[in-house]
């Protein structure tokens, strides 16, 4: 269990500019903190103690400096990490802390009803020595409607206003390589985003793109014009957009004054290719797309980083290998990241120069090719023609013909693409190896409204929860018992957050599908999610706006509504069920979870209960996230007939 929901030996990684130390988080204080290793000495200082969050996100201010935020690392996708966040920054040996903003949860705990602060942009390209204090961040201290650029001393928290004139309620910007903001993304009321460009500092804002709201609220405009980066001559700017009848998103080239998509930079025929530019500033030229399709693909633009990547596929065969590059001393220093689905996260330090390649850390030393199997990759079809990309794991001793108990893990969002391929990239994916090192086959579908895999699969789940979404599990099942590894009378379906809500769906639908169900962190009741005082989606205009566009709206059609909220229509469910919630969940309150059981009580049926105290949407220590796998896996066993 620890090995698998335990605290990783390491989680992320950055590179200093000079390329002699590394950022990471540790265990420390039963949280993941930040940590920093000196690559000349091979030690490692361990900078914070945070007990109730972890560091999710850093980056180096300089040489000498980090900056970073909190939040929950095992919150569901989607998570928005809501009870941490802020802005803090400390010296790479633990000198010097600071905070630039407060976390949400200390703001929240003062009394404030709106979060006011700062969330790092980027660094400021203007200082060539990488010696410089300060970074480039958005803040909505001058107004809670506007995030605005500013330029920030991370010792003195000084700020500089560097969006002084804007185009309305703007909450995106892209900067040019000289760090001035010169496209604004607005999102102002009747219309999806207005898009604004000027071509200096000085020059008045001109409108390049507008999306108008179709009949719902994501259509039709999925993707369709999305602002990326600007190239080093400022001018040219790369886009993702499915313009020209694409389903899937590409990048293009587009010219922001005559308004002209150019070049076609990176296309996948699987999925939208919506982010993942790579430049090198000694270069000054995009050098490469990184793209996350069913398994992770680098599309090279330049010959030496192309070279660079053959040579370290042929020295670590069977991972995906990434890179990042810095300078030292002259020399060549570059930062390898090589994982797979049954290998976690190395990482290495190749020095070009003498061709070395040196191991100096490891996400998990428990887990590898002995204890992991593989995560196929599938295409499962549903029965009005679409084509939707999932993931199957089946346990290592599985033989050709057998027919296993079958577990679909529906991923939470529900918009939002959470797994992807490798170990340690989604809470299905962990999920997906413990279950079949348990003697479980494990599908992790994806369904219509996850984005990422075209317009057309995200746009049909409008209005299709409880519907056509749960359909889709359904043929999901219907594919796994047709391919002949899943035993269609022991099947059980489960899921966290909204795959928490798609497993009452299910068990409410079908009834005579499913043998059980576990339901986490799961809205039941679709009027309640909406009002509920509790709550923070009522309180965010754009939280409403979503479940409205999926579930119907509340004042015009409440019937609509009703008829897809599990907790009115619990006499339908035959299953067994266990629901599991944390006590202090904001973005689905535990009166979810208990509208849901109480109404399985009046007609006479009792659920399996789970409600941990001091845990949100997503169980931050390890012995809450042990004792939830544990009774999940009891529950499993008993239901589907699995004698350990």
């Amino acid at each position: 269990m620890e090995a698998y929901f335990g605290p990783p030996k390491t989680m992320g990684i950055a590179l200093s500019p000079n390329g002699k130390y590394i950022a990471t988080s540790v265990p420390n204080k039963g949280r993941m903190n930040l940590a920093v290793v000196d690559l000349g000495a091979r030690s490692i200082n361990v900078l914070t103690s945070f007990e109730n969050f972890d560091v999710v996100e850093f980056e180096w201010v300089g040489n000498k400096r980090l900056v970073f935020s909190l939040g929950n690392v095992n919150e569901p996708r989607n998570g928005d990490h809501q009870r941490g966040g802020g802005l803090y920054a400390i010296d790479r040996d633990g000198a010097n802390p600071r905070v630039l903003t407060e976390s949400v949860a200390t703001q929240a705990n003062s009394g404030r009803f709106v979060y006011r602060g700062l969330s790092y942009l980027g660094p400021v390209p203007d200082d060539e020595s990488a010696e410089s204090d300060d970074v480039l961040a958005l803040s909505n201290e001058r107004s809670s409607k506007i995030m605005d650029v500013v330029r920030v001393n991370t010792r003195t928290g000084r700020k500089q206003l560097l969006t002084t004139q804007v185009p309305g309620e703007v909450q995106e910007w892209v900067l040019d390589h000289n760090s001035v903001p010169r496209i604004a993304v607005t999102h102002p009321s009747g219309t999806k985003s207005v898009i604004f460009y000027r071509d200096n500092a000085d020059s008045p804002w001109q409108e390049i793109h507008r999306a108008e709201l179709g009949r719902d609220s994501f259509e039709p405009d999925y993707l369709n014009f999305i602002p990326l980066a600007f190239d080093f001559d400022n001018r040219t700017l790369y886009v993702a957009t499915n313009q020209g009848g694409r389903d899937r998103a590409a990048i293009f080239k587009f010219d922001p004054v005559t308004k002209k998509l150019g070049d076609l930079v990176a296309e996948h025929p699987l999925v939208d290719v919506t982010s993942g530019l790579r430049f090198d500033l000694d270069k000054k030229k995009l050098v490469g797309v990184m793209i996350d399709a069913d398994r992770p693909v680098t599309k090279w633009l330049d010959a030496d980083y192309a070279r660079v990547q053959k040579m370290l596929d042929a020295a670590l065969p069977g991972t995906y290998n990434s890179f990042t590059r810095a300078r030292v001393g002259g020399e060549k220093k570059t930062l390898v990241i090589a994982r797979s689905d049954q290998q976690p996260a190395k990482y290495y330090i190749l020095d070009d120069v003498k061709l070395t390649l040196e191991e100096v850390l490891s996400t998990n030393d428990k887990l590898g090719p002995a204890q992991l199997v593989e995560q196929r990759p599938i295409i499962v079809p549903t029965r009005d023609g679409k084509q939707i990309p999932g993931y199957l794991f089946l346990p290592k001793d599985y033989k050709a013909g057998q027919r296993l108990p079958l577990l679909i893990d529906v991923h939470g969002g529900p918009m939002a693409r959470a797994d992807f391929w490798g170990w340690g990239h989604g809470v299905g994916v962990t999920e997906g190896q413990f279950f079949a090192s348990r003697g479980y086959a494990v599908l992790l579908p994806n369904f219509r409204m996850t984005p990422g895999f075209g317009a057309d699969i995200f746009t049909s789940g409008l209005r299709e929860i409880g519907r056509k979404m749960s359909e889709d599990k359904e043929d999901a099942l219907a594919w796994a018992v047709a391919q002949g590894f899943a035993d269609a009378k022991r099947v059980c379906i489960f899921g966290h957050s909204y795959g928490g809500y798609a497993t009452l769906a299910g068990l409410v639908k079908t009834p005579d599908l499913y043998r059980c169900g576990v339901a986490s962190m799961a809205p039941s009741d679709l009027r309640l999610i909406l009002t509920s005082a509790h709550g923070d989606i009522p309180q965010n205009e754009g939280g409403v706006q979503f479940w409205e566009a999926m579930a119907g709206n509340l004042k015009t059609e409440p019937d609509f509504v009703d008829a897809a909220s599990p907790a009115l229509h619990a006499a339908r469910i035959k299953s067994p069920l266990l629901i599991i919630h944390g006590e202090d969940d904001v973005r689905v309150p535990l009166e979810q979870a208990e509208h849901m059981r109480d109404a399985l009580r009046k007609v006479g049926k009792e659920p399996e209960w789970l409600v941990v105290p001091e845990e949100g949407h997503g169980f931050g220590k390890a012995e809450n996230r042990y004792l939830m796998y544990t009774k999940m896996l009891d529950f499993f066993d008993r239901q589907l007939g699995v004698d350990r």
